[in-house]
């Protein structure tokens, strides 16, 4: 669909302009141009900052043509940007199962393993959706106090009391996959549901959480 990669497109654009805006700031700090005669610097941060604010309100706009944006407007921690990463990146027809979608997400879990990529060999993932909903939307969640935060307390205390991982970092990783497992699980079937697509049942062991690892 032509309207998907218009928002595709808006969303790039919206990173490459906050990663030439925060690429500028960290240049300002450093040449100590903040207070200095050498203004250009700065003019051309505000340009970026208007840019941003420009193209934020364009994937807002872009997002209205999606049902699937009221019920993400709901949730705290979910913002226009990571939204349209979302709804742009993830083809719902094709998901039709909730394990689908973790796979395509990169967030399935082989031989007791997350799925990690291999020099030389392609993604059997979306890579940059991945990095996205963990880094991104798992930061947001975090910070924000997001009803999915509990999910990620509860699974790194069953973790750290079963002394599993090898480290708080690996226990803290893990439970940001297990949130956004949990994201994702309601996004599938509130997502399915508006497009009037079948929601199958999830298996057992990943629905309820049996012999399930993040």
């Amino acid at each position: 669909m032509r309207e998907n990669q218009i928002l595709k497109d808006a969303v790039n654009t919206m990173y490459d302009y906050q990663k030439l805006r925060i690429s500028l700031d960290n240049r300002i700090r450093a040449g100590n141009y903040i207070e200095s005669e050498h203004s250009v610097f700065k003019n051309h941060f505000t340009r970026f900052e208007n840019l941003e604010k420009e193209m934020l309100k364009y994937i807002r706009d872009l997002l209205k043509a999606y049902e699937i944006w009221e019920w993400l407007e709901e949730i705290k921690g979910v913002g226009p940007t990571i939204a349209g990463v979302i709804i742009s990146e993830i083809d719902i027809h094709k998901a039709d199962t909730v394990s689908a979608l973790w796979r395509f997400c990169g967030l399935d879990v082989i031989d007791g393993h997350a799925p990690r990529p291999v020099k030389g060999q392609k993604h059997t993932y979306n890579g940059f959706l991945r990095s996205k909903l963990l880094g991104v939307l798992g930061s947001s969640f975090l910070k924000c106090n997001s009803i999915y935060r509990d999910f990620y307390d509860n699974y790194k205390n069953r973790l750290e009391t079963k002394g599993w991982g090898k480290s708080k970092g690996h226990r803290h990783n893990a439970a940001i996959r297990y949130m956004i497992k949990m994201f994702l699980r309601d996004l599938y079937v509130a997502w399915r549901t508006l497009e009037g697509l079948p929601v199958r049942e999830p298996y057992q062991e990943e629905y309820l959480g049996k012999r399930h690892t993040a």
